[in-house]
């Protein structure tokens, strides 16, 4: 007959999980890890309206987009507390846009342009620092500087806590996420500015910096809405880590309506001639699945890759007097999501 102290010890230990079992954030401070971010889009035109009055032009031409958005840093994580960075210093490595853009004409020939931009943030290190009154990160420069600008619209976390349980879940647990939250997924580091080192002129240029075919951000920041499912599928070692393998099913819609920032960037704009902005917004859908793989041994995300269908709808309304113009572009096609983290050796 065992004694009762046995008995408790390995009742205690049949109910506990193996060391390092927990999916949540828990970098150690001083970590640092290298991350690639990719977004990738694979669009083509639906329907191109070039003036919305009764009796308009509907363009009968074509548009394909290829377009691959990167995002390539070094985070070191100088403290770290409670599920968050409280000190964070990022190096930017990489920040680039390359896109192969195809207008189709009415005799079905294509005309192929490429377009790259580059970000000025390239080469340059911003500490993130979390101020517990505000709930929110201070942004400063490390060292060499640019543009004081270009902080206000960068995010923190590229760690991927939206797709993490709110408490404790186990091995075959499934919890939702907030579609809202997404935005950390599909917007990876924010508004990483953007400069053309190549092309970047024409019509386009507006639908892209609408969400069409570019940086995601300006599809959400309005209503969003939908399903987001996660569940922790499975769980396998790789050369000694211990990974969590978590499945991932998003089915979101968004709708943002950007009249007033237009309005505003239209009255910056020399070149408007008088032209004011009547209505101006971007509606986007997306539904996919994909799998995030957790380092539960090192607390943060080893790799994702979300894939799916995306539909995308840009419209403008301009006035000039009594002429009205209106500029609409619906697109649909492929979008993938990929990240990659690994840890930093020390040189």
């Amino acid at each position: 007959m065992r004694p009762a102290w046995c008995a408790l010890a390995l009742a205690a230990l049949a109910g506990s999980s193996p060391r390092g079992d927990r999916l949540a954030f828990a970098v150690e401070n001083g970590a640092s890890v290298a991350k690639t971010f990719t977004i990738e889009h694979g669009l083509v035109a639906q329907k191109i309206q070039v003036d919305g009055e009764v009796g308009g032009q509907i363009s009968q031409q074509g548009l394909e987009v290829a377009s691959t958005v990167e995002l390539d840093v070094v985070d070191v994580y100088r403290k770290v507390d409670a599920g968050r960075p409280l000190e964070l210093q990022r190096l930017f490595q990489t920040g680039s846009l390359h896109l192969d853009l195809s207008n189709i004409d009415g005799l079905g020939n294509k005309h192929p342009e490429a377009w790259d931009a580059e970000s000025p943030l390239q080469g340059k290190t911003v500490v993130c620092v979390w101020v517990p009154e505000e709930k929110t990160y201070g942004r400063s420069y490390d060292q060499e500087e640019t543009l004081e600008e270009y902080l206000a619209g960068l995010s923190e976390d590229l760690d991927l806590r939206c797709l993490l349980p709110q408490g404790d879940v186990h091995e075959g647990s499934d919890w939702s996420v907030d579609p809202a939250r997404l935005v950390d997924l599909f917007v990876p580091g924010g508004e990483i500015p953007l400069g053309f080192v190549k092309g970047g002129g024409g019509g386009f240029v507006q639908a892209l910096k609408s969400g069409v075919g570019g940086s995601l951000l300006q599809v959400f920041g309005g209503v969003v809405k939908g399903n987001a499912r996660a569940k922790w599928a499975g769980t396998e070692e790789v050369e000694g880590a211990r990974l969590a393998r978590i499945e991932l099913a998003v089915s979101i819609e968004t709708d943002h309506d950007r009249t007033e920032p237009m309005r505003t960037a239209m009255h910056l704009d020399e070149s408007s001639d008088g032209r004011s902005v009547d209505h101006a917004g971007v509606r986007w859908k997306f539904d996919g699945s994909g799998t995030l793989r957790w380092n539960l041994g090192a607390g943060r995300f080893e790799d994702l890759v979300l894939t799916g269908r995306q539909d995308v709808t840009s419209e403008l309304v301009l006035s000039q007097g009594s002429d009205v113009t209106r500029q609409m572009l619906s697109m649909a096609g492929s979008l993938a999501v990929k990240a990659k983290a690994s840890p930093k050796k020390k040189s």
